[in-house]
């Protein structure tokens, strides 16, 4: 991938120290080497510019080529550091029969009010090295620097996307496992095969079904009360917009999306924000999973770019750290829907 590379130099200067400018001056299509000769002749000017590309333009100008995470919309966001993160559920109230002689006034009624915990789960950490040969040899030509860019940022943010995907699909197998979803069998594994155009109809008409089902206020469709030894079930709901549709890619490529997006009574451009395309679920034999967007609890408690340099031999060092919280709730509606009859709940 080719990279604009005069005008990110230009960046960095505009944000550089009085030092770096005083000594480098400004890039241009015809300069470019020898600006590259200048930086790289000074230690302090090459872990300057070398920091400033890593930092401050090489996480923009490559956030496009890298391994993306295709369930990164389904993350909630940061948290502060070192914080459990609370979950707060609270039932609908239930309704009491009027009397004309009631003395309630003063009696308190408290709301039925539910609480589950996820806690710090992941401290991750990527590291590449630079060294000075790397960065001499950048300056040769555009397409070398091009190259230095995707080895430092690439090599660390794909490796962690890539990472954090991994992570996320193990979520929706943990709850298949462990029994903590709702699960509906759509077909027989020994008559019937991933690829068969049938099935992917009956898919299509189950999700449709318990798409509707999941709007209504009920318990079915959690797993909270099945779970804990609180005898008071979880009654929720979710309205369309906030279901999530993933499907196995061998089946999303036999449903066509004007199909899908008529069981839905929708158009084709809200059917696709509504619906994720992975390669798989982590060993788990499911189909497709519909649920609340609610039910992924997916947090960056920390993401942290640092770097060291080495005088003793001249070299670079950064590392990417990466710390999250992952978990899933038991209050939000979500289905399975499974191809083997042997793991149906």
């Amino acid at each position: 991938m080719a990279y604009d590379i005069v005008s990110i130099m230009k960046a960095i200067r505009d944000n550089a120290t009085a030092e770096y400018t005083t000594r480098v001056p400004e890039a241009t299509k015809t300069n470019f080497t020898e600006v590259g000769n200048v930086i790289t002749s000074y230690t302090t000017t090459a872990n300057e510019f070398i920091g400033a590309l890593v930092n401050r333009i090489a996480m923009v100008v490559i956030s496009n080529k890298m391994i993306n995470n295709p369930m990164a919309v389904l993350k909630k966001g940061g948290v502060p550091l070192g914080q459990d993160i609370q979950e707060v559920f609270t039932n609908p109230s239930v309704a009491e029969t009027y009397t004309l002689t009631s003395t309630d006034l003063l009696t308190n009624k408290a709301p039925d009010v539910k609480s589950i915990y996820y806690r710090l789960n992941r401290k991750d950490k990527y590291s590449v090295t630079v060294t000075r040969e790397m960065l001499s040899l950048a300056f040769t030509n555009e397409a070398q620097m091009s190259q230095l860019i995707d080895s430092i940022i690439s090599s660390l943010y794909s490796g962690d996307n890539f990472d954090e995907f991994i992570m996320m699909k193990n979520l929706m197998k943990k709850a298949v496992d462990s029994d903590h979803i709702t699960k509906v069998i759509v077909y027989d594994e020994n008559t019937e095969t991933l690829s068969d155009e049938v099935t992917s109809r009956e898919l299509v008409k189950q999700v449709k079904r318990f798409s509707n089902l999941m709007t209504f206020p009920s318990s079915l469709y959690n797993k909270y009360a099945s779970i804990t030894s609180d005898a008071k079930p979880v009654i929720t709901w979710t309205p369309m917009e906030d279901q999530i549709l993933i499907l196995d890619s061998v089946v999303a490529s036999n449903i066509d999306v004007e199909v899908l997006a008529r069981a839905f009574n929708m158009d084709k451009a809200n059917i696709q924000t509504r619906t994720l395309n992975i390669d798989n679920f982590g060993g788990a034999d499911v189909l497709a999973l519909l649920c609340d967007k609610s039910f992924f609890q997916v947090y960056d408690n920390m993401k942290e770019m640092s770097s060291f340099y080495n005088p003793d031999n001249l070299t670079n060092k950064y590392f990417l750290h990466h710390w999250q919280t992952y978990g899933y709730s038991i209050f939000a509606n979500a289905v399975a829907f499974m191809y083997t009859p042997s793991t149906e709940s």
